[in-house]
Protein backbone atom coordinates (compact mmCIF):
# COMPACT_ATOMS: atom_id res chain seq x y z
CA UNK A 1 0.00 0.00 0.00
CA UNK A 2 1.29 3.26 -0.89
CA UNK A 3 0.63 6.30 1.08
CA UNK A 4 -1.53 7.85 -1.85
CA UNK A 5 -3.76 5.33 -0.66
CA UNK A 6 -4.43 6.69 2.93
CA UNK A 7 -7.14 8.97 4.02
CA UNK A 8 -6.36 11.91 6.64
CA UNK A 9 -8.85 12.00 8.92
CA UNK A 10 -9.36 14.68 11.32
CA UNK A 11 -10.31 12.94 14.98
CA UNK A 12 -12.67 14.63 17.05
CA UNK A 13 -10.01 15.87 20.00
CA UNK A 14 -7.42 17.59 20.33
CA UNK A 15 -3.85 16.46 21.16
CA UNK A 16 -2.00 17.81 24.52
CA UNK A 17 -0.88 20.43 22.99
CA UNK A 18 -3.93 21.32 21.50
CA UNK A 19 -3.30 20.81 17.82
CA UNK A 20 -6.08 19.01 15.85
CA UNK A 21 -5.12 14.55 15.63
CA UNK A 22 -5.90 13.16 12.69
CA UNK A 23 -5.52 9.36 11.99
CA UNK A 24 -3.60 8.05 8.51
CA UNK A 25 -5.49 5.21 7.96
CA UNK A 26 -7.28 3.12 4.58
CA UNK A 27 -11.16 3.43 6.39
CA UNK A 28 -10.42 -0.53 7.41
CA UNK A 29 -8.74 -0.92 10.58
CA UNK A 30 -9.62 -1.08 13.92
CA UNK A 31 -9.06 2.80 15.11
CA UNK A 32 -10.72 3.56 11.67
CA UNK A 33 -13.66 1.80 13.48
CA UNK A 34 -13.60 3.62 16.88
CA UNK A 35 -13.44 6.63 15.34
CA UNK A 36 -16.75 5.58 13.08
CA UNK A 37 -18.10 5.22 16.61
CA UNK A 38 -17.27 7.95 18.23
CA UNK A 39 -18.70 10.27 15.44
CA UNK A 40 -22.28 8.78 15.29
CA UNK A 41 -22.38 9.00 18.96
CA UNK A 42 -21.68 12.71 18.81
CA UNK A 43 -24.00 13.78 16.12
CA UNK A 44 -27.16 11.58 17.58
CA UNK A 45 -26.38 13.44 20.72
CA UNK A 46 -26.00 16.60 18.50
CA UNK A 47 -29.38 15.72 16.71
CA UNK A 48 -31.09 15.39 19.84
CA UNK A 49 -29.79 18.47 21.07
CA UNK A 50 -31.03 20.52 18.01
CA UNK A 51 -34.74 18.71 19.01
CA UNK A 52 -34.30 19.58 22.43
CA UNK A 53 -33.60 23.56 21.45
CA UNK A 54 -36.33 23.23 18.63
CA UNK A 55 -38.94 22.10 21.56
CA UNK A 56 -37.67 25.35 23.77
CA UNK A 57 -37.51 27.68 20.76
CA UNK A 58 -41.38 26.70 19.78
CA UNK A 59 -42.55 26.61 23.95
CA UNK A 60 -43.81 30.17 23.86
CA UNK A 61 -43.44 30.60 27.54
CA UNK A 62 -39.74 29.67 27.51
CA UNK A 63 -38.81 31.54 24.64
CA UNK A 64 -40.49 34.90 26.62
CA UNK A 65 -38.82 33.70 29.92
CA UNK A 66 -35.38 33.31 28.25
CA UNK A 67 -35.78 36.75 26.71
CA UNK A 68 -36.46 37.80 30.35
CA UNK A 69 -33.67 36.38 31.55
CA UNK A 70 -31.18 37.74 29.24
CA UNK A 71 -32.57 41.28 29.45
CA UNK A 72 -31.92 40.97 33.63
CA UNK A 73 -28.34 39.44 32.43
CA UNK A 74 -27.47 42.22 30.19
CA UNK A 75 -28.84 44.82 32.53
CA UNK A 76 -26.64 43.50 35.47
CA UNK A 77 -23.37 44.09 33.69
Amino acid sequence: MTHADRDLRLLPRTGADGKPCYLVTDGTGYLSRRADTAEHTQRAMADELLGHAADLLADRRVTEASSASCSRAGASR
